[in-house]
């Protein structure tokens, strides 16, 4: 009787483990899900703000607006004011990216909290 109960107790252990497990691989989805929508709406409200400040400054709306019909009609300083913002929006988001790997490198080799 003795050895049923055991084993019984054991058995609904195991269900409870595996019960929970489930619960904490569908809490995982929902977060990153959350994480992904969090993510996506970062960036359009990012390109929202750039095109809001673009619209704000009438020489730069006049200078994309040329730009992006025929980039062969703006001078060699129109070419630089449209790109500048380009590559300055890239050298911020790689500095990003990096950093971001060099502290997920970090969590993962242990090394938290170390600079």
């Amino acid at each position: 009787m003795l050895d049923t109960v055991a084993t019984l107790s054991q058995i609904l252990g195991a269900v409870g483990v595996i019960g929970s497990l489930i619960f904490v691989g569908m809490q995982i989805m929902e977060n990153s899900k959350a994480v992904r929508s969090a993510t996506a709406q970062a960036v359009h409200d990012n390109y929202a703000g750039w095109y809001i400040a673009l619209m704000g400054n009438e020489k730069a709306l006049a200078t994309s607006t040329k730009g992006f019909v025929n980039l062969a009609l703006l001078s060699p300083e129109e070419r630089h004011n449209l790109s500048a913002p380009t590559w300055r929006s890239f050298r911020i988001r790689r500095m990003r990216f990096t950093s971001g790997r060099r502290d997920i490198l970090r969590t993962v080799c242990g090394l938290v909290g170390r600079r």
